[in-house]
């Protein structure tokens, strides 16, 4: 439960949530501006609550022979838990987030001439190499890699 859910004196929770579903409820490992969104805590201030993604959004309505209209949404995200440059972030740290995590969903979504609607999906994730493992970054082309024990 949230302290929005638990915050006294707030009836119209349920209509803020409907309202404003992203201020409320929202992943907080992929709003880049999560920890500035703490300090404003009030149900009244959900209007001014706006996560921003640290990510990508691409749209498109492309076209085929069979002249149907399709939707083609591209979203990726990426964890702002452990954010870095490619070379210097590696592994996990100790609460098993992997570095540079990203999460890429792509979305068809075709109209039948019946107006029936069908949605495709398929999510892709990548990140880092999820061991607990560090590399110094060199000019070398393979610098040796060092596989950490335990935490």
């Amino acid at each position: 439960m949230s302290t929005l859910d638990s915050a006294p004196g707030y009836e119209n929770l349920a209509y803020m949530k409907e309202s404003y579903p992203n201020s409320i409820d929202y992943i907080e490992h992929y709003a880049i501006n999560h920890e500035m969104l703490q300090e404003i805590k009030g149900i009244e201030y959900a209007p001014f609550r706006i996560p921003c993604i640290f990510g990508y959004v691409f749209i498109s309505q492309p076209t085929f022979k069979h002249g149907a209209k399709t939707d083609f949404y591209l979203v990726s995200r990426k964890d702002c838990r452990r954010p870095g440059r490619r070379f210097v972030t590696r592994g996990l740290d100790s609460q098993g987030n992997a570095a540079n995590f990203v999460e890429t969903e792509h979305i068809f979504v075709h109209y039948a001439p019946n107006e029936e609607m069908n949605v495709s999906s398929y999510v892709q994730i990548r990140g880092s190499i999820p061991l607990i493992w560090s590399m110094k970054p060199n000019l070398k082309w393979s610098p040796p890699v060092i596989i950490n024990s335990n935490f």
